[in-house]
């Protein structure tokens, strides 16, 4: 009988933790949600946690306000499989329209942050789930930072500024494992954008304080940093209009070959009736801002493939570091550059990673005009059917393309 005593108990606590009328019993009551939740039997503490999770998609102030703090806390008693459900709800939920339920994610998930490492051993998992896990939920912060409106932009400054580097929770071990994983991430998004609110200045003044202040405390207690070794690069020449799941399929396998994927997104491209650049960038900016060792090349940097000299100048950028080219099968096959012949930067002379289209009435490929090393992938069939033009043409006749890109990026093209 105490057990489903229990339950109603939990139940109770998380109403009382999202209408109370004073703030107190707020929080005792979220305090003893949390003390309670692993006395729960499994399914249990699932359902406690998606119902206090229900106060956030409500997306009113009052009530998602102090609901974060417990609910990241409660979630880490969930199991893997459910704790990975929450997570991919938040993600869901950092999509939303309302700012309010933006918040309420973004403020979960640096609550969760903080207290991830007490998560370690509480459930059998392979330590290779925990660590992903852990840079899924950097990620979805990052993702907040690269949002498209401001107000979601501040909520994740603050979150990074006061929740993760300046957090009382985290050792300086932690802070620093999480800081070499995303400092270059850190430091594009954290960037102004074109028009920027005045209050945005603040919020970023006040993150790169925390930051800073994390990392003179960190030099004086440990020395410099220790970042890991220079990866190769991969350079990833597109139009990306609009950067599709299945490009980012395509940068994370070449991620996961050891490459630092560098996305050069096209100016403009004569055969296709693009978007404006600046839309296209921010579109890709947005959808890799959760995958690691991914950046976006900078602008005033042209490389245009067809040119050796823009090549020469683009090995001399990364000295002793290989760089590889990313281009399709079908561009080896046909575009004019390849046919080209050979001069000592010309783009036959690179390392090459080759995207092979897998359909039956693909021609066969033939890479004899390429003297460096192919490093050939292809794209797994879900991914495949996947195209920029279908995604347009979706748009242009107002049909869903949920699975087709990330849930933010789909908020912004409708908006």
């Amino acid at each position: 009988g105490l057990r489903e005593h229990m339950l109603h108990i939990a139940t109770h606590f998380s109403n009382l933790v999202k209408v109370s009328e004073r703030v107190g019993v707020r929080h005792a009551a979220g305090e003893a949600l949390v003390r309670l939740i692993p006395l729960l039997r499994r399914e249990q503490r699932n359902e406690v946690v998606v119902e206090l999770g229900k106060g956030l998609e409500m997306g009113q102030y009052q009530i998602s306000k102090y609901i974060p703090e417990y609910l990241g806390r409660a979630a880490l008693f969930l199991h893997p499989s459910e704790l990975d459900e929450q997570v991919l709800w938040l993600k869901n939920l950092l999509g939303s329209p309302t700012n309010i339920a933006v918040s309420g994610a973004l403020n979960t998930v640096g609550v969760l942050l903080q207290h991830y490492p007490a998560y370690r051993g509480r459930f059998p998992e392979p330590e290779r789930a925990y660590e992903a896990r852990s840079q899924e939920l950097l990620g979805l912060l990052l993702q907040g930072l690269a949002h498209y409106r401001e107000e979601v932009r501040q909520e994740a400054l603050l979150v990074t500024g006061t929740m993760l580097f300046d957090s009382p929770v985290l050792s300086m071990e932690e802070k620093s494992r999480l800081f070499s994983l995303c400092y270059r991430k850190l430091l594009f998004l954290i960037q102004a954008g074109p028009r920027q609110d005045p209050l945005t200045f603040f919020y970023r003044a006040s993150a790169l304080a925390h930051i800073n202040r994390f990392i003179a405390l960190r030099r004086l207690d440990k020395g410099p940093f220790a970042f890991s070794q220079p990866r190769k690069i991969a350079f990833f020449p597109g139009t990306f209009d609009p950067f599709t799941l299945s490009h980012k399929g395509i940068v994370r396998a070449i991620r996961d070959q050891g490459f630092e994927v560098l996305l050069a997104i096209d100016e403009f491209s004569w055969s296709k009736k693009t978007q404006p650049y600046r839309l296209r960038r921010r579109i890709a900016a947005m959808a890799v801002a959760d995958v690691f060792h991914v950046s976006i090349f900078p602008e005033d940097f042209p490389v245009n493939i067809a040119n050796p000299e823009n090549l020469h100048e683009l090995r001399a950028a990364f000295p002793g570091r290989s760089v590889s080219i990313v281009v399709g099968s079908d561009v080896v096959l046909h575009a004019s550059s390849y046919k080209k012949s050979v001069t000592p930067d010309s783009i036959h002379t690179f390392d090459h990673v080759v995207f092979r289209r897998t359909e039956p009435d693909a021609e066969p490929a033939d890479y004899s005009c390429i003297t460096g090393k192919v490093l050939e992938l292809t794209l797994p069939p879900q991914l495949e059917e996947i195209s920029s033009t279908r995604i347009r043409e979706a748009v242009d006749a107002n049909r869903d393309i949920s699975n087709l890109i990330d849930p933010t990026v789909q908020e912004f093209i409708y908006r």
